[in-house]
């Protein structure tokens, strides 16, 4: 699919002058990106005189919950509790000139927030991830070279005309930093790089952004990480590492699946690992995978074969099976991607 940018760029200019009432919906498990990218937008939006309304399937982390304006979210699951269409829906939420889906383009991974979409009139995709098979209708401001939905917006702020605050800067720098691993991932380059200094410029503070979201874990999480740390194996003579979380372990731990964000990148620290997952059963019978690697490595090539995706260096897949076995699924897909990649 070839999109032309500069198109609908000034579509969704056009589409927001003309909204009166919009709605922002960020992915399924959202990270900091989709939730820096939606509170930024709802931020600046209502500095224009929209009305806004946030709603994603899932709550806000909680170590993203220092961002201005998070509690603005609502719940798709409480509004939608079954996963399906609710009939008087536009009757509790309303209807809306306009649908921002932020950090993706597939309808599906909007969750239980999918429901939302036929109650407005326009659709926008503001991403930054490469097309699957599923890309919603609409207004699509899709852009792969960025490494963050952010950083995108960032680039055409004014062009949307948009004007920064400090609240805004801080909102867009944690997706930024966030999708960059604290500006230290393969995908950190120079226009993220400049984008930070000029949103710190704008009165964001990076200090605040590691502490609360890299920095302090509550107890709930270190178990897990001692659980996931513990559990390390190998393959493919070490260049493939690995480990898993157990249902029963988050139970001992008295944790969630939020207590398991940034494990993978511990398990990236085996020095012979270049690609490396955590296999996750948050659920009985429900295993999401985080998938990272170094170099060439596609992994969201290989986690697409499984209907999952992402970033070439950080992507994800969810099997519907026990840990054990998807483990057996995906490990030989990871090690002939890393013998691929090495011949």
């Amino acid at each position: 699919m070839s999109i032309d940018f500069d198109t609908n760029l000034a579509a969704l200019r056009s589409a927001i002058d003309v909204s009166n009432r919009i709605v922002i919906i960020p992915h399924v498990n959202p990270d900091g990106d989709a939730i820096g990218s939606a509170l930024a937008l709802s931020h600046a939006l209502k500095k224009i005189g929209k009305s806004v309304a946030l709603i994603g399937a899932d709550e806000v982390p909680k170590n993203l919950r220092f961002l201005p304006g998070w509690e603005d979210f609502q719940s798709a699951r409480d509004l939608f509790p079954n996963d399906e269409a609710v009939d008087g829906a536009a009757a509790t939420v309303g209807t809306f000139d306009l649908a921002i889906i932020a950090d993706l383009s597939a309808p599906t991974r909007l969750a239980h927030a999918r429901h939302l979409l036929p109650l407005a009139k326009q659709i926008a995709v503001i991403d930054h991830h490469e097309l699957g098979d599923e890309v919603a209708e609409g207004i699509l401001l899709i852009d792969p070279s960025y490494s963050a939905t952010a950083l995108l917006l960032f680039e055409v702020w004014d062009r949307l005309g948009l004007e920064l605050s400090a609240a805004i800067a801080q909102c867009l720098l944690t997706g930024i930093a966030t999708d960059t691993g604290g500006f230290k991932f393969q995908n950190t380059d120079a226009k993220s790089l400049h984008a930070a200094a000029e949103l710190v410029k704008h009165g964001a503070d990076i200090t605040e952004i590691h502490e609360q979201v890299w920095d302090r874990k509550p107890l709930s999480a270190i178990r897990l990480l001692a659980v996931a740390l513990a559990n390390i194996q190998v393959a493919a003579d070490g260049s493939v590492a690995y480990s898993r979380i157990r249902n029963s372990d988050y139970a001992t731990a008295n944790a969630t699946d939020e207590d398991t964000e940034g494990i993978v990148n511990e398990i990236g620290k085996l020095d012979s690992a270049i690609v490396f997952a955590l296999f996750r059963e948050h659920s009985p019978g429900r295993v999401r995978v985080s998938v990272r690697s170094r170099g060439e490595i596609d992994v969201a090539q290989v986690c697409r074969a499984f209907g999952g995706g992402g970033h070439k260096n950080a992507a994800g897949c969810t099997f519907e099976t026990g840990v054990d076995s998807a483990i057996d699924i995906l490990l030989p897909a990871l090690e002939g991607a890393v013998a691929s990649t090495s011949r």
